[in-house]
C-alpha cells in the first residue's frame, strides 16, 4: 500500500495522502511507521510546494492577460494541493487567490 500512496503523489495528492493514512493506521506504533510517514509527508510537501510555486508564477501572466479560463483551470489543478504545502507557500497561494478575486478574475472564493 505504501507504494500505491507514492504512485498517487504525481497525479492525486489527496488520494495518496488518504492511502498513507491507512498505511499509518495499519502500522500503528511500529518503529517504521514514523519514518515512513515522515518520508512520505516530506515528498508530498515538496510536490505541493513545487505546484504552488509554479501556479503563483503563472498567475502573473493571467493577471496581465485577464484570462479567466486559464485561472479556472489553474485553480482546479492546484487548489486541492495547497493543504499539503508548507505553511509559507500555502499562505502565498491564499494571498494569490485573494489578489485574483480583487482583480475580478475569480468569483466567490473560500479562502
Amino acid at each position: 500500500m505504501t507504494g500505491r500512496a507514492y504512485a498517487f503523489l504525481n497525479t492525486d495528492l489527496s488520494a495518496g495522502h488518504s492511502i498513507m493514512q491507512r498505511v499509518a493506521a495499519a502500522l500503528g506504533e511500529s518503529p517504521n511507521a514514523a519514518a515512513i510517514e515522515t518520508a512520505f509527508r516530506s515528498r508530498e510537501q515538496a510536490i505541493a510546494d513545487s505546484a504552488i510555486s509554479e501556479a503563483t508564477r503563472q498567475c502573473e501572466t493571467f493577471f496581465r492577460n485577464r484570462d479567466k479560463a486559464a485561472v479556472d483551470t489553474l485553480i482546479h489543478r492546484v487548489d486541492s494541493m495547497a493543504e499539503f504545502a508548507s505553511p509559507e507557500l500555502k499562505s502565498n497561494w491564499q494571498n494569490q487567490l485573494k489578489r485574483m478575486h480583487k482583480r475580478g478574475l475569480l468569483g466567490r472564493i473560500g479562502v
